[in-house]
């Protein structure tokens, strides 16, 4: 038996199995590098928010004015387009440098602030236009939780596709 019949015998025993059992584990880990780029730049806000609260300082700011942010998405011909509005408020505060700065956060609905409503921002002393509030903190929870959860629901499916491909 000849190396290139030898060759040849292996890809005909072994290598359809293993593209099979590697093919959805393929797939998955595009899939969650697709999920894990945006993940990796919201972390990195994410940490600079959690950096503000713990090490920045702290003033009483209020929210000057409210938006609503609309996204129009596109329909094709079986989707009609429609739009989503996200609420947002703009807050504005005083650092201990006697300037006032601004920053702006999405509510959860839009009579959760008014205009003259107090929020608390925590801010960086030497940049202070780097600064977020307690919503921030909690809509960066929210996003990492949804962010996790897609990255476990990938890799059981995954997982699950490569082992029900390799048992058949």
């Amino acid at each position: 038996m000849s190396l290139i019949d030898g060759y040849k015998n292996f890809i005909d025993l072994y290598l359809v199995d293993i593209l099979t059992v590697l093919a959805p584990l393929l797939c998955g880990a595009i899939v969650c590098a697709i999920i894990g780029i945006p993940f990796f730049f919201f972390q990195r806000q994410r940490r600079e928010h959690l950096r503000l609260e713990r090490e920045g300082h702290t003033a009483g700011g209020t929210v000057t004015d409210l938006y609503t942010r609309r996204h129009r998405m596109r329909g094709d011909e079986n989707t009609p387009s429609y739009t989503i509005e996200s609420p947002h408020a703009v807050y504005s505060f005083v650092a201990a440098d006697g300037r006032t700065y601004t920053g702006d956060f999405a509510q959860k609905r839009k009579s959760m602030y008014g205009r003259g409503d107090s929020v608390t921002v925590y801010y960086d002393p030497q940049n202070p236009q780097s600064n977020c509030t307690p919503r921030q903190l909690e809509e960066d929870v929210a996003t990492r939780r949804l962010f996790l959860s897609l990255f476990a629901l990938v890799a059981v499916l995954c997982a699950a596709m490569a082992l029900w491909l390799g048992l058949s």
